[in-house]
């Protein structure tokens, strides 16, 4: 279903990028992965987790600092791929970025192999008010967990966009609500009482012409 909205999506104009993720960075939901070295008994760390598609960086405008981004999943046999951020590589103990792209790890839970196939900047993606040092995070593309669509629009009339956006929705699905926000909005509402509006936008560093539609 996802994939054939996002198809629909890409032919209003305007749509520059749409990606899917499991939930909305820094707006207080998050999730764990518990990772260790194949070869270390016991030595397991924790890190941020969001489920992602492999267009997410390039809505949110992240820079790739190594390695390449994640592959494309639709068909569910890739998702043993995973990107990590700088904060990450530290947490790993590898000295630069570039020597971590081909490093693989364990899970705890289910000792599945994962594969570092690049490394993305530090943004924030969890709340301000639990800790001003960026967490070390890990995106994996696995469809079927994603609950909501980012898309990066273009030009002044946003919400002429939006209207296409919700046509276009309720012609696959005209018995559930469109709902969607502007994640700058989501993002201040989330952390006003942390910091005003610019602050939050500026520091967060997500774009302001983001919509995130609840996927279906």
């Amino acid at each position: 279903v996802q994939e054939i909205l996002i198809s629909e999506f890409e032919k209003i104009a305007g749509v520059e990028a749409i990606s899917a993720c499991d939930y909305i960075p820094a707006t207080g939901v998050s999730d764990a992965i518990v990772l260790k070295k194949p070869e270390a008994d016991n030595d397991f760390g924790a890190f941020l987790y969001l489920g992602a598609s492999e267009h997410f960086i390039d809505v949110l405008d992240l820079k790739l600092i190594a390695g390449k981004n994640l592959p494309a999943n639709s068909s569910g046999n890739l998702d043993q791929y995973i990107v990590i951020n700088e904060s990450a590589v530290k947490k790993l103990g590898f000295e630069d970025s570039h020597q971590a792209v081909g490093a693989t790890f364990q899970r705890k839970s289910n000792k599945e192999q994962l594969e570092i196939v690049g490394v993305i900047e530090d943004f924030r993606a969890s709340l301000l008010i639990n800790s001003e040092t960026i967490r070390p995070l890990i995106l994996r593309n696995i469809p079927q967990s994603f609950n909501y669509i980012n898309v990066k629009v273009a030009g002044n009339s946003p919400m002429k966009i939006v209207n296409e956006l919700n046509a276009s929705w309720k012609s696959l699905d005209p018995v559930h609500e469109f709902r969607f926000e502007c994640m700058d909005d989501e993002l201040a509402a989330t952390n006003m009482a942390i910091l005003d509006i610019v602050s939050i936008v500026g520091y967060i560093a997500f774009l302001a012409i983001v919509i995130a539609c609840l996927g279906l």
